[in-house]
């Protein structure tokens, strides 16, 4: 999956956090974001190092949010995290 895809179906969405989650986990489909279907929105944020300023418990947030140096502990299965890498598609990967 091409990250901008993510990212223009991520904007044109404009959906409730069921279609938001529902975008991700289709097309992801890792275990580990399968694991997580019935987390709390702030769970699910923090899964994926949402946290600069603060992971909301509101909203399911972009994956343009995710941090790769937090998520890297959440993420066990190395195929899981690539595809994470991708998905999230910051070439300079939020550090934070």
């Amino acid at each position: 999956m091409e990250y901008a895809y993510l990212r223009d179906l991520w904007d044109w969405a404009n959906a409730p956090n069921e279609v938001r989650r529902a975008i991700i986990t289709d097309l992801l489909a890792t275990d580990d974001v399968h694991q997580m279907a019935e987390a709390s929105v702030l769970d699910w944020n923090l899964h994926f190092g949402v946290g600069t300023p603060v992971a909301s418990s509101t909203v399911i947030q972009s994956p343009s949010r995710w941090s790769m140096q937090k998520y890297t502990a959440n993420i066990a299965d190395d195929g899981d995290f690539l595809a994470t890498c991708k998905s999230s598609g910051r070439s300079t990967s939020s550090p934070i």
